[in-house]
């Protein structure tokens, strides 16, 4: 038998390469004769006639050792194919040589050569793949005897190739193989939500499936590659069958092996697994599995090698043919068949010329890798499915692990367990996405594992947000408790954070994979919208986008209340305006009665210099600003545009309403003590913080005759110790505000959220409520009696130890003052920094998208327009409150200013020589004015001073306007005024920065009427036109003069009527 089979080698060898000298023989004389002797044409013709009667020869030869079987040598065989591939080479130059030198068209004489040489192929393809199956067949079970199935998966992953191929050009056993329902051996462990999350999917694959290889139903089966797989599906069914039942044995031991693995929870050695499973029908684990099961048999991975190259060869042949969709050759005979024409012609398909670049084929082998691997993705859809539940199996069980460890309170590296618990979820989401991302890459069970990971997700923060609601304290009931209240709010805005961050990432994934899967499937109008959504393919509704919106609707509850909480401990507790800082002794104020006139701008106390360096505020407007500043950047941090809004525009309703109300309230309350303190001219003198204090009694501390809420405790102070606790143990379950549940009914159990915080609870934190329905003068049931011992009692008889107490500012007129004008300042300095903290926080992690910044500044600029009007309003009130503290002050100039009401102006030069000597009223209306603008300087803000002197030389100035309209003045008269006036404007110049003389513009003019004495005078007067004075008042106030001869005021007034 040997013998024969050598013979016959050599014997095809021998005939072979005759045929190709015979064929170099005729491409010589080509070349060298194309020009003449045409008639030879005829004798090559009839050389491509032997060459077929030879081949038809050996074609017979080779069927009748097929039958006998007598070609065993694999690689004998696969020398003849690559020999005959070259020849069919040569025939095509031979085709192109004609056609170029005699213009002939040789192709009907080398199509049956043609056609002989690929019969020859397709025969011997036949047995090297009878040869193989055998040998698969073999291995595959002496493997499987000794239980050692990892040694079959080379062979089993060999065949599912050759069956793949089979498939490609026997679709009908494609389907009837697919007719079998692939039973689900993890079914059992799958919930029902489970298996509903598949189903869409699955009936889009059932029906893909059978479309995949339908482009090969129509092929022309003439050709040796498709011969070659249908003979052997038809003549080797038997095998082929058998072999996919060790396929299905081999699959079914390693998913039996993998689903104890995850009932015991070894999720290591799952993953090895994984990659052995994974293995079977896909290459990208190939090489940790050749790690794992040792060196496989080298002969037949030669053989293999040899065949795979092989078989790329045929297929890029006859991809050349019929334009298929296959693998190309890798081998170097292919190589140079690609740079070359493929063989064919346009009019028949066999012999075809075409030019291709190495880019095009590089092009061509990358797309056609990638319909391969779709077809993969389909075929094994089954397999994939699987993977994908294993994987998400795995993902629940480190999930549960977490939240275990939540349960038991157990903290590693973060300070609070909840955050932990979030950010290691995350981090675990993000592992296994990447890694299953690595497994099954573009594969359409991602869509099935994005709608269990929404699941998963759902089942974190639900366990997570009632976890924390049901065990973290969200109320106060003392304001000691406020500590702990805030670290609660930080903890809750950080999970808030990680919930719409993981929320946003998983969309985002969602949405980009879907998007990828619809251009290589196109899915989309397949997806059960009933469920899903046909924009990313997971679920429309899903729990936890609800329980993210309550946790920040109740973030956004706490965070305000919070504030609230912190303002009325503010302004109940920590308002202090600091007693033991200040320094009463150097603030002395002495009256410098004996000074003259003209040294008073060389006085030793400068009013202009001294101004207010202690800056009389209490803490009540620090620690507020502070909390303001602290909750809005809380708020910048979550990253939410919409939250940092609602957070800006609640904060401005505090500031306007409550924060104004608590300032306005202690300066009703301090008014009625200073203005009966500083009546005593002595008081204003030797002004003192201690005397003020101590002045306090029943009959100033009141407030429109109506007795304060901080006058009833100081005047029970004993018995209202007893009623505050009484009054808070009965109240205690009222006061908490807690959440039980993460439903959006329960959050609290007065909050009724809609979107970001527009509440119930939100509005009656600012219509005099807090969130528990308590009234605000309820905020003294806060206060423990410590907090009451710390308290400053004005009424107490023992006042020994009050530099050690809480002084509220209540008790302090200037500090409410400038409280008011500071709040001004603060919510300008408020409003810079929370926009430069949004710019370097919150628009620079977004830089990237330059329309959604600046949608965002323009979101955030408009919540901050209405903190102008608030500027407006406290602007108003500070210039409210200087004119009541000029009110009070007056009683101590006004005497003074009166005077003038009783001074004679129609005086002679002796009286103006007298008047010169002993000023009859403006220096000692000028020490007043110094003594209370020195103690305004000392004790009240140095705007609110500049308001105050620009006020006070206003209302002088108007008065000394109304006296001087009801005076007679003679010459002398009017010079006196005039000096007084001048005297009293650079007094005024003198101890403000401000711009004064405006104030006396009117006053300066009606002087300098007055001491007009001719005609050209007040026309150079009136030319100025100064328009502050009308027709009527110039005439009037020249008419104030005794002195002016009748004709000199016709002339005046017929002057202006010609100027009218």
């Amino acid at each position: 038998m040997k013998m024969e089979n050598n013979f016959s080698s050599a014997s095809s060898s021998h005939q072979h390469e005759d045929s190709e000298e015979t064929v170099v023989s005729i491409t010589k004389n080509v070349d060298m004769h194309h020009t003449s002797n045409v008639n030879k044409i005829n004798e090559y013709i009839e050389k491509l006639d032997m060459l077929d009667n030879n081949l038809d020869l050996k074609i017979t030869l080779n069927q009748q050792k097929e039958k006998e079987n007598f070609i065993n040598n694999i690689d004998n065989i696969n020398i003849y194919i690559k020999k005959h591939m070259s020849f069919k080479k040569k025939l095509n130059e031979i085709n192109k040589s004609f056609k170029k030198n005699c213009n002939y068209d040789a192709f009907s004489k080398i199509e049956s050569v043609y056609k002989t040489i690929s019969n020859i192929n397709s025969s011997y393809e036949f047995i090297i793949l009878k040869i193989q199956i055998e040998d698969y067949i073999n291995k595959i079970e002496e493997n499987l005897k000794i239980d050692n199935y990892i040694d079959t998966i080379p062979f089993l992953k060999s065949f599912l190739e050759i069956r793949k191929n089979i498939f490609k050009y026997n679709s009908l056993y494609f389907l009837s193989l697919n007719e079998k329902k692939y039973e689900q051996k993890f079914s059992n462990f799958l919930s029902d939500e489970d298996k509903t999350i598949q189903n869409d999917i699955t009936d889009y694959v059932n029906y893909k499936r059978p479309s995949i290889f339908q482009n090969y139903l129509d092929k022309k089966k003439t050709h040796e590659h498709v011969q070659a797989y249908t003979q052997m599906y038809e003549m080797n069914k038997d095998k082929i069958d058998l072999l996919n039942r060790y396929y299905n044995l081999v699959k079914d031991i390693i998913e039996d092996e993998i689903i104890e693995l995850i009932k015991k929870k070894d999720i290591d050695n799952v993953k090895d697994k994984i990659n052995i499973y994974l293995s079977l029908f896909t290459t990208q684990n190939e090489k940790k599995v050749e790690n794992k099961t040792g060196s496989i048999d080298t002969t037949v991975n030669n053989t293999e090698e040899k065949k795979n190259s092989n078989e790329r060869s045929f297929e890029d042949i006859e991809n050349d043919k019929q334009n298929d969709n296959s693998y190309y050759s890798s081998n170097e005979s292919d190589k140079e068949n690609n740079k070359h024409e493929k063989t064919g012609n346009n009019e028949n398909g066999l012999l075809r010329e075409e030019d291709e670049s190495d880019n095009d084929t590089s092009y061509k082998c990358n797309k056609i890798e990638n319909n391969n691997e779709i077809d993969d993705y389909l075929i094994y859809y089954d397999e994939y499915l699987f993977v994908c539940v294993i994987i998400f199996t795995l993902l629940e069980i480190e999930i549960d692990k977490i939240i275990d460890l939540l349960k038991k309170k157990i903290v590693s590296s973060e300070d609070n367990v909840y955050i932990e618990c979030i950010k290691n979820c995350y981090s675990c989401l993000y592992k296994y996405n990447l890694y299953f991302e690595k497994l099954v890459r573009d594969n359409l069970v991602y869509i099935i594992y994005n709608r269990k990971i929404e699941l998963i997700y759902n089942k974190i923060i639900s366990v997570i947000f009632r976890t924390f609601c049901s065990q973290v304290k969200l109320c106060i009931n003392t304001f000691d408790e406020l500590k702990d209240y805030d670290k609660n709010i930080e903890i809750l805005s950080l999970l808030c954070y990680n919930f719409s961050n993981i929320k946003i990432y998983l969309h985002d994934l969602y949405n980009n994979k879907f998007q990828k899967l619809n251009n290589i499937f196109d899915i989309k109008n397949y997806i059960n919208t009933n469920i899903y959504s046909n924009i990313n393919g997971i679920y429309k509704n899903i729990p936890y986008i609800n329980i993210i919106q309550d946790s920040i609707c109740s973030y956004i509850d706490h965070e305000i209340l919070f504030s609230r909480h912190c303002i009325n401990k503010a302004f109940v507790l920590t308002d202090d305006i600091m007693l033991s800082l200040i320094d009463d002794g150097n603030n002395k104020t002495t009256e410098p009665y004996n000074q003259n006139i003209s040294a008073y701008n060389d006085e030793i106390y400068s009013i202009n210099s001294a101004g207010n360096n202690n800056e009389y505020t209490s803490t009540f407007l620090e620690d507020s600003f502070f909390i303001f500043q602290k909750s809005v950047c809380r708020s910048i941090n979550m990253n939410d545009i919409n939250i940092i809004c609602v957070l800006i525009n609640n904060i401005m309703i505090i500031i306007s309403t409550t924060l104004k109300e608590y300032l306005t309230d202690n300066i009703k309350t301090s008014k009625n003590i200073y203005s009966s303190f500083i009546h005593d001219i002595n008081n204003l003198k030797n002004f003192s913080f201690k005397k003020l204090l101590k002045s306090i009694d029943n009959n100033n501390y009141t407030e429109n005759s109506k007795s304060n809420k901080t006058v009833q405790i100081a005047q029970n102070f004993v018995t209202s110790l007893s009623y505050i606790s009484s009054e808070n143990n009965n109240n205690e379950d009222d006061k908490k505000s807690n959440f039980p549940y993460y439903n959006s009914n329960d959050i609290s159990n007065n909050s009724y959220t809609t979107q970001y915080g527009l509440n119930n609870a939100s509005d009656n934190l600012f219509t005099g409520r807090s969130a528990n329905n308590t009234n605000i003068d309820d905020i003294y049931n806060y206060l423990t009696q410590d907090n009451y011992n710390n308290l400053y009692n004005p009424l107490n008889n023992n006042q020994d130890n009050i530099e050690n107490q809480i002084i509220n500012s209540k008790f302090s007129y200037p500090h409410c003052i400038n409280n008011i004008e500071a709040c001004h300042q603060y919510i300008q300095k408020y409003k810079i920094f929370i926009h430069d903290y949004f710019s370097e926080r919150f628009l620079q992690s977004d830089i990237s998208q330059k329309k959604k910044t600046q949608n965002y500044l323009l979101m955030f600029n408009n919540a901050l327009t209405n903190y102008d009007n608030i500027l407006n309003d406290y602007e108003k009130l500070n210039i409210e409150n200087c004119k009541n503290l000029l009110n009070i002050l007056k009683i101590h100039f006004v005497s003074q200013l009166v005077v003038i009401e009783n001074i004679n102006f129609d005086i002679s030069s002796e009286q103006y020589s007298y008047y010169q000597l002993n000023d009859p009223y403006i220096h000692n209306l000028i020490v007043k004015i110094k003594l209370i603008l020195h103690h305004i300087s000392l004790y009240f803000n140095q705007n609110i001073y500049h308001i105050i002197v620009n006020m006070l030389a206003e209302k002088i100035c108007k008065y000394i306007e109304r006296i001087v309209m009801t005076k007679k003045f003679s010459l002398y008269g009017c010079v006196q005024i005039d000096n007084d006036i001048r005297n009293l404007m650079l007094f005024f110049t003198s101890v403000t920065s401000i711009n004064i003389k405006k104030q006396f513009l009117k006053l300066l003019e009606i002087c300098e009427l007055l001491n007009i004495n001719d005609l050209q005078d007040f026309k150079d007067f009136y030319d100025e036109n100064k328009n502050n004075l009308s027709t009527n008042e110039i005439e009037n106030i020249i008419s104030l003069r005794n002195d002016i001869p009748d004709d000199f005021l016709k002339s005046i007034k017929l002057y202006m009527n010609l100027k009218i």
